[in-house]
């Protein structure tokens, strides 16, 4: 079961930002595309195993149950800093047994990395490698290479301007006071989330995330920055609407593609 999404309410750009789930779905996908065209190139690609857990995931990039820091008393209590649920670090697990060679590699990647030495037009086995290979080849027929870019950015902008704000400033000072006033010195709760952890949760990391998540509520800090973080979005999303409403669009049309390809459909 994965950290509950639910710590913070739903922010104005997550309309727009791909689920996990969505994007392992794609990446089963083109992992088929891909089979098929290394198979054309004499090739047995045994490409990479999508987790079951990527596949069910709801994340969706904002981390809320992170993105402030520890913010939930039962998290606080149970594993201090740590994770309640360890975060999805690899989305794939590489196939076992010996890698690609140079020339797997070479229609692979093809052009789509220059350290790979492919020019554009470059053949193997008397026929041309994709453009990008069959990697970018698989990308472009799905329609996934700048899939929510835009709203990708927004989610990262909006977090980085939010700690500028002097409002969330104020609360970040008022934070800080009550944690000194129980002998914890850090400028900014993200301070206190970056700490050293050791393997195990311990009783005195335990005392400190819970006077972090009891000061938290004592200055409203999660209220006041997710309400400037939200406004800061909705005026981004403002600017790009149109933009965004395209990249989900573009989501949609890929997820259809999908779809039709695992299932055996084709293209």
């Amino acid at each position: 079961m994965e950290t509950p999404s639910d710590v913070l309410p739903t922010f104005p750009i997550e309309e727009y930002l791909t689920k996990r789930s969505e994007d392992g779905r794609l990446k089963v996908a083109a992992e088929s595309l891909i089979r098929v065209c290394m198979s054309d190139f004499g090739f047995k690609y045994m490409g990479r195993e999508i987790s079951s857990k990527t596949l069910t995931s709801q994340e969706n990039g904002t981390n809320k149950p992170r993105r402030y820091g520890v913010v939930d008393i039962k998290v606080a209590e149970s594993h201090g800093y740590h994770p309640a649920d360890m975060p999805i670090r690899e989305d794939v697990a590489e196939p076992s047994g010996p890698g690609m060679s140079d020339a797997e590699n070479r229609v692979f990647i093809g052009d789509g990395d220059p350290s790979s030495g492919v020019k554009p037009g470059d053949k193997y086995s008397g026929k041309p490698i994709p453009r990008g290979g069959c990697a970018g080849q698989a990308a472009e027929t799905l329609g996934t290479k700048q899939l929510g870019r835009t709203a990708k950015q927004i989610n990262n902008i909006s977090f980085a301007r939010s700690m500028e704000n002097s409002a969330v400033k104020t609360v970040f000072r008022g934070w800080s006071s009550c944690m000194a006033a129980q002998g914890y010195k850090f400028d900014s709760p993200m301070r206190a989330l970056e700490q050293s952890l050791t393997s195990q949760v311990t009783a005195s990391e335990v005392a400190m995330a819970k006077a972090d998540v009891n000061c938290k509520r004592k200055v409203n800090l999660v209220g006041v920055w997710f309400t400037v973080e939200s406004e800061i979005q909705k005026e981004l999303i403002g600017k790009q609407e149109e933009t965004l409403v395209g990249e989900k669009k573009s989501l949609t049309d890929a997820l259809r593609k999908a779809a039709k390809i695992s299932s055996g459909g084709g293209q």
